[in-house]
């Protein structure tokens, strides 16, 4: 896809859940991650959101956290985190 500011995103997984007041929920989960991304794509698409969550980062995932509240990362965690932003560069 291309933005409308003429920027090419990377392909993005999507699934696409039916809820029971009509509306849809989209799962996404991106490649790339520009500024804005999603709000850019579902834009150029025509789509409306009305909320957005986070729920993993890498291999962060946020599981039963609720906002505000954080965790120590393990060592694991910060190697991974690490070795992911080494490999961007």
């Amino acid at each position: 896809m291309t933005l409308a500011d003429g920027t090419r995103v990377a392909p993005t997984g999507v699934r696409v859940r039916t809820l029971s007041n009509g509306d849809s929920l989209l799962i996404m989960r991106l490649n790339q991650g520009l500024n804005r991304q999603i709000r850019k794509m579902c834009d150029k698409v025509g789509l409306t959101i009305l909320s957005l969550k986070r729920v993993a980062e890498g291999g962060l995932k946020l599981g039963d956290l609720k906002s505000g509240q954080y965790r120590p990362l393990t060592a694991k965690e910060v190697d991974s985190l690490n070795n992911s932003c080494a490999r961007r560069k």
